[in-house]
């Protein structure tokens, strides 16, 4: 373990984490201090009495999500790795490796496997849906744009599977004007 730690502002100067009571953000403190190189801490009454803080305060940083509890009295800080960055050739891989892997780490965050993460939360987006050749003519003629460019663009997004540069179309409405404007402007290439 190494004998200096680093505090990154984004976690430690926001109203959430000042809104919390002296003694539980100075048990955080500590707690950042003293937890090894993947950010668990193997006695947190220890850390507690050190500071003279209470089981509330440890409540509370668990009920504001900035450490994990574990079996055995364990903890992980949540937001380990925002804090601190070990260099390979220094870094100690932790005892507790059993109970890191039933841990998900997402950018650079702890999240236990039971906890929706951020990047799950906003899966929420629209899916796809493939307009017919209908669809596109419709779209054309209360647009005030050609029949025929409409079945060409069809075709050419039949061909490459509704795909713009590899990728999957996200809006085929938008896909079509800037085809329609390419087009227009003379470049056949697409």
């Amino acid at each position: 373990m190494a004998d200096r730690r680093m505090l990154s502002l984004s976690i430690v100067d926001s109203d959430k984490f000042l809104d919390m009571s002296v003694t539980a953000r100075l048990l955080y403190y500590d707690l950042v201090l003293r937890a090894d190189d993947d950010g668990f801490v193997s006695s947190p009454k220890k850390v507690m009495r050190i500071v003279d803080a209470s089981n509330e305060d440890l409540e509370t940083l668990i009920k504001n999500g900035y450490i994990i509890p574990q079996d055995e009295g364990i903890v992980v800080v949540r937001h380990w790795f925002v804090h601190n960055t070990i260099r390979s050739d220094r870094y100690k891989p932790t005892i507790y490796a059993d109970k890191k892997n039933k841990m998900k780490l997402v950018n650079k965050v702890y999240y236990t496997k039971e906890e929706q993460t951020p990047k799950e939360e906003k899966s929420e987006t629209k899916e796809f849906i493939k307009p017919t050749l209908s669809d596109l003519l419709d779209y054309c003629k209360q647009n005030g744009y050609d029949s025929n460019s409409a079945e060409m663009f069809y075709e050419k997004c039949e061909k490459k599977g509704w795909k713009i540069a590899g990728c999957p179309m996200v809006e085929w409405p938008l896909a079509y004007k800037m085809w329609y404007e390419k087009q227009k402007k003379g470049d056949k290439n697409d």
